[in-house]
């Protein structure tokens, strides 16, 4: 997972950036919208 705010390389399964330490938020692909971490669909498309 790409963060953000440094745009380094983390771990799938990281909350916060190993580099710079910023919280990791995870997108649906189709919207963009933010998704929880234990999220199987997006609640705005219902895709995941």
């Amino acid at each position: 997972m790409l963060c953000a705010n440094c745009g380094f390389k983390n771990p799938a399964h990281a909350n916060f950036c190993q580099e710079c330490g910023s919280r990791l938020a995870r997108r649906c692909a189709a919207c963009g919208e933010e998704v929880g971490p234990t999220a199987k669909y997006c609640q705005a498309v219902a895709f995941h």
